[in-house]
C-alpha cells in the first residue's frame, strides 16, 4: 500500500499544474452555467454566446482530459523497452492500482462533483442529483478508460495523439462504409419498424460492455505488457460494443406502452371511417429509403371515430392485403401519408378536429390560427409492374391499422410572477421573469429534467398558455426564442465526436440533466407583426394564470378493416 501511495503522490506532484488546469476548466464551466441561469432570456445574442461558450468549454474539457490521461500513463510507459521504471522495484499491481486511483479521484470524482454543483445552481436537490449520478459516473468513467486504453498501447504522447486521430478517422470511415453498404443492398430499416418507445436496454448493455472492455485492456497491459494481445482485446471489445447490444436477447428494460384508455376497448363505438375515393401517387424517394424500386401508393382519407378530444393521430401503420377475383394477392406494409388542408375533400361534412393541447386546456383559445389538415395514409403500396398489371381491378381488401396516437394533458398551472415553480421528483418548471408589456406579457420560463440512467428517452413537448378561468378563454404564448443546454458529463466532447463520427450513438439517451429556456410573449411577434388579431384589456391578465400543457405519445389503437370492392386507381 505504501508503494501505491508513493506513486500516487508522485503523479499528483508531477502533474499538479495540469490538474489545476483541469479543475479550472470545470470551475469555469460551472460558473458559466450559473451566469447562464442568472441571465436567462435577456437577449438572443446572450443565448447564442452562452451556447457557443458551453460547447467550447466541453471541447476544452475533453482535450484537457486526454492530455491528463496521456501524461499520467506515459510517465511509466508500458510500450517500448527504454522506460526508466523497468529498472525500479515497482510492483505491477501497485502501479496499476495507483493509476486507477488517480483517474478515479481526478478524472471521475472531480467532474462528478462539478456536475452536482451545476445541478444545484438550477435548484436541483439531493434526490435529483442522486438519480442523475449514475449517468454522470458512467460517462466520465467511459471517457477516462477509453483514453487510458489508448494510452497504455502507445509509447509517447505524439503516438497517442496520432492514434487518437486515427481512431476517429477510422471510425468515421467505417460508419460511412456501413451506411453505404446498407443503402446499396436495401438494408435500411423501414420507418414502420421503428419502435415508438425507445428501449434503453441496448444503451445500458453497450455502456457495460464498453467500460468492461476498456478496463480489461488497461488491466491486462499493466500486468503483462503485451500490446498486441491488448490491442486485440480492445478491437474485440469495440466490436462487441457496436454489434452485441442490438442482438441482446433479454430486454430487461423494455418500457410498457401507455394505456390509451377504456374508450378504445369497444371497436363498435370507435370505428374507422374510410372515404371511398382513393388517391394515387408515385413515391420515387422510397428507392433512397429502403433500396427498393419506386412504389405506386394508394391513399385514402380515414378517421378513427370516438377519440377523446385531447388525443390525435400521429401516424397510421397499415398492413394490407388485396385479394383479386383470380386469387392474386397483393400485400404491403407501410406508414406513410400525405396531408391537405381540412375541407379540401369535396363533400366532407365532418368538422375539423380540435387541437389536443387546446382540448386539454379546457378553454377557448382566442389566438388559434392553426390550420387543420386531412391525413391520407397509404392503404396499399404497389410496384410499377404490379400497378400496370392490375390497375382498375377490384377485390377484397383486408388491413390491420395501427393508429399511433399522441395526447395532451395539463402539466400544471403557475402564477404569473418571477420565482413561481412547478416541480416533481425529476423535473422543474420555473418562471424566471414575468414582465407586463403595453398590450400583453413577456415571460422567461426555464424547464429542466433529470433522466435516470436506465430510463427511456422522454420525447414529450411543452406548450405554454395564459388562461383566464373566469372568462373561459386562453391565449397561446408565442416563442420569441428558445434554447437548450446539456450540463452533464454525457455531453463531454459531444461536438468533437459528432464531427468525427457522424451518426455514432453510444450509451443511454441524451444527457441526464437537460435545461431548456423559453422566452415567451403575447402577442407573439414574427418579424414585427402580431400572430392573430387578438387584443386583450389589461384586466384580463389580472386573473390569468400560466398553464403548461404537455404532449407525448399516448399509445397505439389497432383496428381491422375490410373493403369489399377495393378498386386500384388507374391514375
Amino acid at each position: 500500500m505504501s508503494q501505491v501511495l508513493h506513486i500516487l503522490r508522485k503523479d499528483v506532484r508531477h502533474l499538479r499544474w495540469l490538474v489545476l488546469l483541469w479543475i479550472g476548466v470545470l470551475v469555469l464551466r460551472v460558473t458559466l452555467s450559473g451566469i447562464g441561469a442568472a441571465t436567462a432570456g435577456e437577449t438572443f445574442a446572450a443565448a447564442v454566446v452562452f451556447r457557443e461558450l458551453s460547447g467550447l468549454l466541453s471541447v476544452l474539457q475533453t482535450l484537457t482530459l486526454a492530455l491528463l490521461v496521456a501524461r499520467v500513463v506515459h510517465d511509466e510507459a508500458l510500450v517500448g523497452w527504454n522506460a526508466f521504471w523497468l529498472t525500479r522495484p515497482y510492483s505491477s499491481h501497485a502501479l496499476l492500482t495507483a493509476k486507477l486511483l488517480f483517474m478515479a479521484m481526478v478524472l471521475v470524482l472531480v467532474p462528478l462533483s462539478a456536475d452536482m454543483v451545476t445541478m444545484s445552481v438550477f435548484h436541483a436537490g439531493p434526490h435529483q442529483q442522486l438519480v442523475a449520478a449514475p449517468s454522470f459516473l458512467s460517462s466520465h468513467l467511459s471517457w477516462a478508460l477509453a483514453l487510458c486504453a489508448i494510452a497504455v498501447l502507445t509509447p509517447s504522447f505524439a503516438i497517442f495523439t496520432l492514434t487518437l486521430i486515427g481512431v476517429f478517422v477510422g471510425g468515421a470511415a467505417a460508419i460511412l462504409l456501413m451506411v453505404s453498404v446498407a443503402f446499396a443492398f436495401g438494408l435500411v430499416a423501414d420507418p414502420i419498424d421503428t419502435p415508438t418507445l425507445s428501449d434503453p436496454t441496448p444503451g445500458v448493455v453497450s455502456v457495460v460492455i464498453f467500460i468492461s472492455s476498456a478496463l480489461a485492456v488497461v488491466v491486462y497491459q499493466y500486468r503483462n505488457r503485451r500490446w498486441r494481445i491488448a490491442t486485440a482485446i480492445a478491437c474485440a471489445g469495440l466490436l462487441a460494443t457496436i454489434f452485441l447490444p442490438d442482438q441482446w436477447p433479454w430486454r430487461f428494460l423494455q418500457p410498457t406502452p401507455p394505456d390509451v384508455g377504456r374508450w378504445a376497448d369497444n371497436p363498435q363505438a370507435t370505428p374507422v371511417t374510410i372515404d371511398p375515393r382513393f388517391a394515387l401517387n408515385s413515391s420515387s424517394d422510397r428507392y433512397y429509403e429502403t433500396g427498393g424500386p419506386p412504389r405506386r401508393q394508394i391513399h385514402s382519407f380515414l378517421q378513427l371515430v370516438g377519440m377523446p378530444p385531447a388525443l390525435a393521430v400521429q401516424g397510421v401503420a397499415v398492413t394490407g392485403t388485396l385479394t383479386l377475383p383470380d386469387g392474386t394477392t397483393l400485400r404491403s406494409r407501410q406508414m406513410e401519408s400525405f396531408s391537405r388542408p381540412w375541407g379540401s375533400t369535396e363533400g366532407l361534412l365532418m368538422p375539423p378536429p380540435e387541437n389536443p393541447a387546446h382540448a386539454a386546456l379546457g378553454a377557448r383559445v382566442l389566438n388559434d390560427v392553426e390550420e387543420r389538415y386531412e391525413q391520407w395514409p397509404v392503404l396499399l403500396s404497389l410496384t410499377d409492374v404490379e400497378h400496370a398489371q392490375h390497375k382498375s381491378k377490384s377485390g377484397r381488401f383486408d388491413a390491420v391499422l395501427d393508429f399511433r396516437l399522441y395526447g395532451s394533458r395539463v402539466r400544471g398551472t403557475l402564477t404569473i410572477r418571477g420565482g413561481a415553480a412547478l416541480e416533481d421528483s425529476l423535473s422543474r418548471i420555473e418562471v424566471v421573469s414575468a414582465v407586463p408589456t403595453a398590450d400583453g406579457y413577456r415571460l422567461v420560463v426555464r424547464y429542466w429534467r433529470v433522466v435516470p440512467f436506465a430510463s427511456r428517452s422522454d420525447y414529450s413537448s411543452l406548450a405554454f398558455f395564459l388562461r383566464n378561468r373566469a372568462e373561459g378563454s386562453a391565449v397561446a404564448l408565442g416563442t420569441q426564442m428558445s434554447w437548450a443546454g446539456d450540463f452533464a458529463g454525457s455531453s463531454l466532447g459531444a461536438r468533437a465526436v459528432s464531427m468525427a463520427l457522424p451518426g455514432f450513438t453510444y450509451g443511454t439517451s441524451g444527457s441526464p440533466f437537460t435545461v431548456q429556456t423559453h422566452a415567451l410573449e403575447f402577442p407573439g411577434r414574427i418579424r414585427g407583426g402580431a400572430v392573430g388579431p387578438v387584443r386583450l384589456e389589461p384586466e384580463w391578465f389580472d386573473d390569468a394564470e400560466l398553464v403548461v400543457v404537455e404532449t407525448a405519445y399516448a399509445g397505439t389503437v389497432t383496428r381491422r378493416v375490410t373493403i369489399e370492392n377495393f378498386t386500384i386507381p388507374a391514375q
